[in-house]
């Protein structure tokens, strides 16, 4: 029997996170859990779930994306993780740079499908339990 996918949801907008962690949740059966910036905090409740892959927020406050991104990398543990970065302003250049696969970036705004998509590539096709919610 295959784990239950786990997924991290780090974004500024409560309204955005708690929708988005709805449908993975309720609608995916997928794990998450939710934190509103990038601080110590986040990276407790990371390490504590151990995520399958992280959905990343460039544009928030106290702790940029890229700060978060920065320190999950020398985190045991967390450092292997995937990132999806969710944002209205970057390219693939800017992606390369801070060491994102330009195809792990997502412009907003974006389909659903195509974060689930990204989100099934990092973690395994969706098991039948899964397919029979869809």
């Amino acid at each position: 029997m295959q784990n239950a996918i786990r997924v991290a949801i780090i974004h500024r907008n409560r309204l955005f996170r708690e929708g988005l962690a709805f449908v993975l949740s309720q609608q995916r059966g997928i794990t998450v859990v939710t934190c509103s910036d990038g601080s110590g905090d986040a990276l407790a409740e990371i390490g504590r779930l151990c995520p399958d892959v992280i959905i990343l927020d460039l544009m928030m406050p106290a702790v940029s994306g890229w700060e978060f991104h920065a320190a999950a990398r020398k985190l045991p543990g967390i450092s292997r993780i995937p990132i999806l970065v969710l944002s209205a302003f970057i390219d693939d250049r800017q992606a390369t740079w801070f060491g994102v696969r330009p195809e792990d970036c997502i412009l907003k705004p974006f389909v659903l499908e195509t974060l689930l998509e990204a989100v099934s590539r990092h973690c395994g096709p969706p098991t039948q339990a899964e397919r029979k919610k869809t």
